[in-house]
């Protein structure tokens, strides 16, 4: 059994762990490096990479616990895998769960582990898959209003309204609009401190935008920035949209940058991962409104026996 040598993600790590990802096909946002790197901060993740197999865990995703996510691995090593992550966690001496599990994962711990975990879907955390020419053309009837919300934006502003790609000359711009719209939606409580980790990660990936890989659009009104978005490939077919902001006085300006993320930055990969909605209702019902081609269900495991 492989001994795990966990370590906070370095840029140094991008190549492997991106080969594993890619190797493996996985289409999930949980393993974009991008976010994994850039979120560090806000989930105490940590990597080991080791014999080809990639490990990740929060320390700080759940209070009192360490979750680790499914070890990416050749199927022959599945279960090795996670006795490794079981041993990691009985090192640690703390509670531990599973966190994120695809169906496909599920299916396999049941295999090799029948009835030793608890499971139970975690709806706020399904990512949201589309088509990647759906959303670049939003043709269709399902699709119409947004079709249409983009066309009012563009026809309203006109050639006023500029977009050009997101790059390392020009993310300082971004993080100034950045920046103003943190101080618009500032708020107190848990929501507040949800929005200032998310502050400090677009910071963190902006700084390194290059290394991480990251491409993007920035949206201008009259030079004024008023919108951006950025995202990177995840395994291959998938392009994983990160972040996306918009100046709340622009109407419908969300769905031309949402448009042009997909036209400018997509157009190589099959399919566009726009993430969870970590239960927030209006998020969910805007993600929804696009008409996923398939929701990828999460599930977490917890130590005990199954019923």
């Amino acid at each position: 059994m492989v001994n795990l040598d966990f370590r906070p993600p370095g840029l140094e790590m991008r190549a492997a762990f991106e080969e594993i990802v890619w190797r493996e096909k996985i289409s999930s946002c949980q393993f974009a490096f991008a976010a994994v790197f850039s979120l560090q901060d806000k989930y105490g993740t940590e990597v080991c990479i080791i014999e080809g197999r990639l490990f990740l865990r929060s320390r700080r995703r759940t209070p009192g616990r360490v979750d680790y996510f499914a070890p990416l691995c050749a199927a022959e090593h599945f279960a090795e895998s996670v006795a490794a992550v079981e041993a990691s966690a009985a090192d640690e001496g703390l509670p531990y769960a599973l966190f994120g599990l695809t169906e496909q994962n599920v299916e396999a711990l049941r295999r090799i582990a029948p009835g030793r975990y608890l499971i139970e879907e975690q709806r706020d955390w399904a990512e949201y898959i589309y088509d990647t020419r759906s959303l670049a053309t939003l043709e269709g009837s399902a699709l119409k209003q947004k079709r249409k919300d983009a066309r009012i934006c563009r026809k309203t502003y006109g050639e006023r309204l500029t977009t050009e790609p997101l790059t390392a000359q020009n993310a300082a711009d971004a993080w100034v609009f950045q920046q103003e719209w943190s101080a618009y939606h500032q708020n107190g409580g848990e929501a507040g401190e949800q929005l200032a980790a998310e502050h400090r990660a677009i910071r963190c990936a902006l700084t390194h935008y290059t290394a991480l890989g990251l491409t993007g659009v920035l949206l201008r009104l009259e030079g004024r920035v008023v919108g951006y978005s950025y995202g990177c490939p995840v395994g291959g077919q998938t392009y994983d949209i990160l972040v996306q902001k918009a100046a709340p006085d622009v109407k419908y300006l969300y769905r031309v940058v949402f448009q042009e993320a997909v036209r400018q930055c997509a157009m190589d990969c099959a399919y566009v991962n726009a993430e969870e909605d970590i239960g927030l209702e209006g998020l969910r019902k805007l993600k929804l409104s696009y008409h996923p081609l398939l929701l990828l269900r999460k599930f977490n495991a917890v130590p005990g026996e199954e019923l």
